[in-house]
Formats: structure tokens, C-alpha cells, sequence
């Protein structure tokens, strides 16, 4: 998103001049993306995601750490909704609802 300028008078009916102005901006999107994928395999350490999404890192290797406090139970062929950060890195990753 372009950030864009809003000019706020100090007093209605006058013109701002430079030291009456406000500069306002838009604040930046988030970085953060959603992809979707399927477990292919889990392990003691880690579940294997294929995502099959054009240009993703295909596998993806999740760490099962990240699933303490969740109370969901994968096995393979269940699909996962996956937060990647802008350094492609994973930030959570939840099961998609059957």
C-alpha cells in the first residue's frame, strides 16, 4: 500500500503553512503471508509439509516444538494453514478445519 499525506489546519478557515502541518502515513502492511499445505510425513522433531504453491519451498520442515500448547492432534494428509514471515521464515502454522 502507498502511504499518502494529510494536511490538517490548525485553525479551520486557515491555509496550514509549514509549521502548522501533520504528516500522517499509513502504516506498513504486515510481511507475513499465509500458504497452505499437506503433512507427507511426521517424525519425533518434525512434520514434513509438501505445499505445492509455485515458487514455495517445497518440502517444508516444521518443527513439532512449535505444537506445545495446541491441542491438535496431525497425522499425515491433514492440511495446515502456514504463517511465513518476510525472511520465508515460518512464524505458527495451525490445522485447517475438516
Amino acid at each position: 500500500l502507498l502511504g499518502f499525506i494529510l494536511w490538517i489546519p490548525a485553525a479551520i478557515g486557515k491555509m496550514p503553512n509549514t509549521n502548522e502541518e501533520i504528516l500522517v502515513t499509513e502504516a506498513k502492511p504486515s510481511t507475513h503471508r499465509i500458504i497452505f499445505g499437506t503433512i507427507e510425513g511426521i517424525t519425533d522433531t518434525h512434520i514434513k509439509v509438501q505445499s505445492g504453491e509455485v515458487g514455495e519451498m517445497t518440502p517444508r520442515y516444521l518443527e513439532i516444538e512449535k505444537l506445545t500448547g495446541k491441542e491438535e492432534t496431525l497425522k499425515v494428509g491433514d492440511r495446515l494453514k502456514i504463517v511465513v514471515g518476510s525472511q520465508n521464515i515460518v512464524q505458527d502454522y495451525f490445522k485447517v478445519a475438516d
